[in-house]
């Protein structure tokens, strides 16, 4: 048994934290296993089952506030001063809008 099995067999089958990190590292390691010729079809199949099962154990994790780490007044604020002016203001409704959205 390959040492890559074991360890994507651990992170397949245990709590792991939710991290966009964690997660890129592993669609890595799934894109290099998937081209690997090093394994054998049925062992690279269930490295990859794993892996998979990683990424999608680690993404459930994941919530809102880790994909924005910026407060939602900052957020909003840099938002609200990045529109350009417009004579209709239809930029300021549309601010106004996620402003609804975030409160």
């Amino acid at each position: 048994m390959w040492p890559l099995t074991i360890l994507a067999e651990v992170l397949g089958t245990t709590d792991i934290p939710g991290s966009i990190d964690l997660i890129s590292r592993l669609l890595e390691t799934l894109n290099k296993v998937i081209r690997s010729e090093g394994m054998g079809q049925s062992d690279t199949s269930y490295v990859c089952q794993m892996l998979m099962s990683a990424v999608e154990r680690s993404a459930s994790q994941i919530t809102v506030r880790d994909l924005f780490p910026l407060s939602h007044q900052a957020f909003l604020h840099v938002l609200g001063t990045s529109f350009p002016p417009d004579p209709l203001g239809s930029s300021r409704g549309t601010y106004q809008r996620l402003l609804c959205v975030f409160n």
